[in-house]
């Protein structure tokens, strides 16, 4: 089943902006190093150019094998970067989530669908 670690972020923390950068492109070698081995099928990044921006300035999604994606977010490596992450900016977010192909998309509103209906409320 594919999904994506979703890792959102807003504003950096006062006198934080230049660790922010440095922690930024860790992120992408980490991630970059992870697609060359064939861990995760690769990822993107996205700043927002409306909105609060203190709130959410960017999004990095990085799609792989929910499996793999699960795994890799208890690793140390990763579990570091995040807390770099979460330490320089302010309303940091890692979520993992399933979908992103027919396939994975279908499995979920199945179990979805059936769960509600073995609850009685579809």
């Amino acid at each position: 089943m594919n999904g994506a670690l979703i890792v959102t972020w807003g504003s950096n923390h006062p006198g934080r902006e230049g660790k922010g950068l440095e922690v930024f492109g860790k992120a992408l070698a980490h991630f970059d190093e992870l697609a060359k081995k064939g861990r995760v099928h690769g990822h993107k990044e996205y700043i927002t150019l409306t909105g609060n921006v203190d709130k959410l300035a960017g999004v990095m999604v990085v799609e792989g094998p929910v499996e793999e994606l699960l795994k890799l977010q208890t690793e140390e490596p990763t579990r570091a970067l995040l807390i770099e992450a979460a330490s320089v900016v302010r309303n940091f977010t890692a979520t993992i989530a399933s979908g992103g192909d027919e396939q994975s998309l279908t499995k979920e509103i199945t179990l979805f669908s059936k769960t509600q209906q073995n609850l009685g409320y579809m």
